[in-house]
């Protein structure tokens, strides 16, 4: 099993140190079972665009066989 977990109000500093809401993605891979990979983070670029605020199925991403 596939987990993708969302968090568009996510905050991160900019290269001039300030706090900027760009959001983040979560990417947990599924080794089998409830166990997962280490989780990969995917930050959004633009400021207040609310990255990973919108998740959908994108089917078996690491081809183990679970959607």
């Amino acid at each position: 099993m596939d987990l993708l977990v969302g968090a568009p109000l996510f905050m991160d500093r900019g290269s001039d140190g300030k706090l900027r809401e760009v959001g983040q993605v979560y990417v947990y891979l599924g080794k089998g079972g409830f166990t997962f990979n280490n989780v990969i983070k995917l930050t959004g670029s633009e400021v207040y665009a609310r990255y990973g605020s919108s998740i959908c199925s994108l089917g078996d991403l690491n081809m183990d066989g679970y959607n």
